[in-house]
């Protein structure tokens, strides 16, 4: 629900945020995977090796490392595996509004 309404809502207000956007193709694509289902909004930060032990996840736009400096890989397992253990669509909408 999470990422199909966010999909929605950002596309209905897409005149206003295209403004924000650097990438603004990449926000167009970006809101029509995620309603089509092929992408998450919020996925695993990527590289990580190990998330293949991980429940599986479509890759996401963002990643619960964006907006941070975090690159060593066992930081970034550390971070997807909280990530995992601790869900909560509360979680997802601050990693989402703290990338817009």
């Amino acid at each position: 629900m999470f990422d199909k309404g966010v999909a929605v809502l950002a596309l209905l207000l897409a005149p206003l945020l295209i403004f924000w956007q650097e990438d603004k193709v990449a926000f167009w694509g970006n809101c029509f995977s995620v309603l089509l289902g092929r992408k998450h909004w919020v996925g695993y930060a990527l590289p990580d090796e190990r998330v293949g032990d991980l429940p599986r996840l479509k890759p996401g736009v963002l990643s619960p490392a964006t907006g941070t400096s975090v690159t060593d890989p066992e930081t970034l397992h550390q971070v997807n595996f909280l990530y995992a253990r601790e869900y909560r669509v509360g979680e997802d909408w601050a990693i989402f509004l703290r990338a817009s």
